[in-house]
């Protein structure tokens, strides 16, 4: 393991120094392209089992986040309580704050409450107790309602992505089964074929040297037509032309051009 790869890092090193940096790009691409050929040669058997158990590695993931989503629906359920109940408790702290600032307003000296008596500067102190108590209630009751409306606007988004994620489990397992049908199926007419396929390759070998066959007695047939005695029976000769009328007609022109072939003889005219 250790030689081979020094010898990588030498090959590469050489390609380096050869190429140039595109050495990397090269190697890059045949690994990328080895990989390939390694996944195209996976059964298809082998990649439904594959997707079958990363689909099971799926659920305790599911539970997980389902079990999640349930906690934060119940959080924001007891939240929307607790909101209610403040709710309650500030209409009606509204209501007694109303009334003891009308009797401070209507001028009384004493004031009366749940059996015991005290002087309007005591019941003034009271009211001003109980006012600054109530805006901070309702503050409060503001900061929990701005939480509350956060808190189901991501509840929600993850109820919906929980309840897609379900959907797309439950389609891939329904995937499976019907790739897995289909694979059944087409083994089944694999098997079929197989059981009717036919050797061809002697049908091929007969043509083959029955096309050799008749190249031979066409070679052959060739041969003996050469070897036939040539045909006696010669076409005539044609008649040969009388020489006198030629040269009449060449110097019937007055010594112009003579017909076509026939060369005039320079020198003295012997």
């Amino acid at each position: 393991m250790k030689k081979l790869l020094i010898g990588g890092a030498v090959v590469l090193t050489l390609a380096v120094v050869i190429i140039g940096p595109q050495a990397f790009y090269h190697v890059e691409k045949a690994f990328a392209w080895a990989r390939n050929e390694v996944e195209d040669s996976v059964p298809v058997e082998y990649r439904l089992e594959q997707a079958e158990e990363m689909i099971q590695d799926l659920g305790p993931e599911i539970d997980d986040c389902r079990k999640r989503v349930a906690e934060e629906e119940v959080e924001l359920d007891y939240l929307e309580a607790e909101i209610a109940r403040l709710g309650t408790t500030l209409e009606h702290d509204e209501d007694a704050l109303r009334a003891r600032n009308a009797s401070l307003k209507a001028g009384r000296e004493v004031f009366a409450v749940a059996g015991r008596s005290y002087s309007k500067r005591d019941m003034q102190h009271r009211v001003r107790l109980a006012f600054e108590r109530f805006k901070q209630k309702r503050s409060l009751l503001t900061t929990k309602q701005r939480q509350h409306d956060v808190q189901t606007q991501a509840v929600s988004a993850a109820r919906r992505k929980l309840d897609a994620t379900i959907a797309k489990q439950q389609n891939l397992e329904l995937m499976v089964e019907e790739l897995r049908a289909q694979l059944l199926e087409t083994q089944a007419l694999r098997a079929q074929a197989d059981r009717f396929e036919f050797d061809d390759s002697k049908l091929s070998e007969i043509e083959d040297i029955l096309y050799k066959a008749k190249k031979d007695l066409d070679v052959t047939q060739k041969l003996l037509s050469q070897r036939q005695p040539a045909d006696l029976d010669l076409p005539e000769p044609a008649p040969e032309r009388d020489v006198t009328a030629d040269i009449d007609q060449y110097f019937s022109g007055d010594g112009a051009e003579g017909p076509a072939g026939l060369v005039p003889v320079s020198g003295d005219g012997n």
